[in-house]
């Protein structure tokens, strides 16, 4: 946040978000956190003109001024009895929230399959990574395959996996936090990863993918991937080394569907869609 030119400030407590609040008085607030609802969005309103909440499990109360659901799944209904009357929505994929250089470097077909990109977010508190890698290692075909594995900052699993990679028969390049996500995906025939919002970054490239959910909350993103064919997809229950190479080779198989399925689903300009209305309000 800082290396772009802005202010970060890590607080703990509500209290402290208040005084940090009270310093600020930012037009616009954004609350992206699934523990905050309107209790806290009511008591924090004094401090700001407008507040947009984030959310895609529609399950909690929220008093705010916009609310938005990037999933292509959810309508106002969903909402009704969690939000005050005045909340306008943001609802489905033309407000997905991804940097402009994913849709500028949207891949135009998939002609190659030697390089896979394997990523499970920030943190990947269970280690899936390790699983999907040993899962691979016991397959000949896969050690054809040139392997790129980004792990978060946040991932405590880091010496496991740099000990694991550097013994490996696959070949593998580890690396720790990229801020040029876009690029790598777009360099790659097709991904491994969860349900979270990579998969949007995902889908903006057009890159193939197998998702695998890794949180409670990324159940819903499973249904959706599932409903609009975006690509393959596995539970944690499920994955054997069997599973894993079937879904791989359907995802191979069909990789061009899937670009096409999930570019349409995708143009990454949700930034600029909601900018553009949040920005009409307070003119």
């Amino acid at each position: 946040v800082e290396s772009q030119g802005h202010k970060f400030y890590a607080v703990d407590n509500e209290d402290r978000v208040q005084v940090v609040l009270d310093e600020l008085r930012p037009e616009f607030l954004i609350v992206d956190h699934y523990g905050l609802d309107a209790r806290f969005e009511s008591k924090v309103r004094v401090f700001c003109k407008h507040i947009l909440a984030i959310d895609d499990l529609a399950n909690r109360s929220h008093h705010c001024d916009f609310l938005l659901d990037q999933g292509p799944l959810r309508n106002k209904e969903d909402y009704g009895p969690w939000v005050n009357c005045e909340c306008q929505f943001f609802l489905g994929t033309d407000y997905v929230l991804i940097g402009p250089e994913f849709r500028k470097l949207r891949k135009s077909d998939i002609n190659s399959w030697s390089k896979g990109l394997i990523s499970f977010g920030g943190s990947d508190p269970n280690n899936i990574t390790l699983i999907i890698l040993q899962a691979l290692e016991s397959l000949i075909q896969m050690r054809d395959i040139k392997w790129t594995v980004v792990a978060g900052i946040a991932n405590t699993h880091w010496q496991t996996l740099k000990h694991y990679t550097t013994h490996s028969q696959l070949d593998i390049t580890l690396i720790k936090q990229s801020d040029q996500i876009a690029e790598l995906m777009s360099n790659h025939d097709f991904a491994i990863g969860a349900a979270g919002s990579m998969a949007w970054e995902r889908a903006c490239i057009g890159i193939p993918s197998l998702v695998i959910p890794i949180e409670d909350n990324q159940k819903f993103g499973i249904e959706v991937i599932r409903h609009f064919s975006l690509g393959e997809t596995l539970e944690m229950p499920e994955l054997t080394t069997t599973t894993l190479v079937s879904a791989l080779e359907r995802l191979q198989f069909r990789a061009n569907d899937y670009l096409r399925h999930n570019q349409t689903m995708v143009d990454g300009l949700g930034v600029e869609r909601l900018l553009n209305t949040m920005l009409s309000v307070n003119r």
